[in-house]
């Protein structure tokens, strides 16, 4: 807080009068009205400051949705760069009242209409308790892209490697890490798989 005064026009120096704020504020203690401002007020921030604010929410935004997304073609991630100009060209506009994932998540079906990226897949270590196991094994069948490894121990527990879509990572996660079960669930990488066939002996299986 830089000044307790008030003002009506603070470029002009132009301060409230007593009037004005026992009529806005029912009271002219400048100090309470400082309070009341900084608790339910809204903060007014110069053109430049708006403008390095909608810049870095900008790149912010580009950059979550490279790190998460790849060219459905190559299978490659794309660059920052490369979708902050997909993004110019959709002329996508930064929300200062969203966070900067949900407005990446918001875009990305923008985006799929203009270029050729999805959502990049995810690679999940899995644990599951032998009286679980069977019964995750079928659902996990229904959900995922793939098994990179399926081990049963002889306790009759489920080592796995899955890729699988990132919708279902939830899904996967609530069967696994049930409140009756002591299962893991573990995300190994969500872009080595789109950059190359992951090597399941570089994983931890132990």
């Amino acid at each position: 807080l830089q000044t307790h005064h008030i003002f009506t026009n603070v470029s002009k120096g132009e301060l409230a009068k007593k009037e004005d704020l026992l009529n806005a504020f029912a009271t002219d203690n400048q100090t309470e009205i400082c309070k009341v401002i900084l608790e339910k007020g809204e903060l007014q921030i110069s053109e430049k400051e708006r403008k390095l604010y909608y810049e870095s929410s900008f790149k912010e935004i580009a950059n979550i949705i490279a790190g998460m997304c790849v060219d459905i073609k190559s299978k490659r991630p794309y660059s920052q760069a490369m979708i902050e100009t997909a993004l110019h060209e959709i002329h996508f506009s930064v929300r200062p009242r969203k966070s900067s994932k949900q407005q990446a998540l918001d875009i990305i079906p923008r985006l799929k209409q203009h270029m050729p990226i999805d959502r990049a897949k995810m690679v999940l270590r899995v644990e599951c308790p032998a009286e679980l196991a069977k019964a995750a094994k079928e659902k996990l069948n229904e959900w995922v892209d793939s098994f990179e490894l399926e081990r049963w121990e002889e306790n009759g527990d489920l080592l796995a490697i899955v890729i699988v879509e990132p919708s279902y990572f939830r899904q996967i996660d609530s069967l696994v890490r049930s409140p009756t079960a002591r299962g893991v669930v573990d995300v190994i990488t969500v872009r080595q798989i789109v950059e190359e066939k992951i090597d399941i002996t570089e994983v931890e299986t132990d």
